[in-house]
């Protein structure tokens, strides 16, 4: 009886330091991840509901990631930004990436999507077209700007050093 006792509490012990482990892998996995995404971004491709947007349109934008924010900048207005929290699922296939709006106008909307890091480029798709996008739209699985999908691709703008 003893002897089985003490190999459950050993079985408990085993298994509390297996999640232990997996629950700090996971959290490396994800700081690894958001070290990544750190830092500005400038667009290079955007496609919505099927239509893909020339160059003029989006020539000045700038995404920054930093903490868990992400502020779009630069339109035509310049000190104009958006911001927005954001949370990303690394191990998910496709990684998936939230968006809840922090402006006054739109706070509390949020948005699903998925992106992928590959080649110093950042694909970002979300389950939003040109039009309102309704709450509850679902996650896209797919790198497409087709219909109710907004497909951004950015490329990493490198820092200016001061010589």
């Amino acid at each position: 009886m003893q002897i089985k006792s003490l190999a459950r509490a050993g079985l408990t012990v085993v298994s509390m330091f297996a999640t232990l482990a997996t629950s700090a892998n996971a959290d490396e996995a994800l700081d690894r991840e958001l070290k990544s995404l750190a830092g500005t971004w400038k667009f290079v491709s955007l496609k919505s509901d099927g239509d893909e947007a020339p160059a003029h349109v989006f020539e000045k934008w700038r995404v920054t990631f930093k903490g868990d924010e992400m502020i779009t900048s630069g339109g035509d207005q310049p000190n104009e930004s958006s911001r927005s929290r954001y949370k990303v699922a690394p191990s998910a296939s496709p990684k998936t990436i939230d968006l809840e709006s922090l402006d006054e106008k739109t706070r509390g909307k949020k948005l699903i999507g998925i992106y992928k890091l590959d080649a110093g480029r950042l694909s970002i798709c979300l389950g939003e077209g040109k039009g309102a996008a309704p709450q509850g739209r679902p996650r896209p699985t797919e790198f497409d700007g087709d219909a109710d999908h907004t497909l951004f691709v950015l490329e990493r703008v490198e820092e200016q050093s001061a010589e």
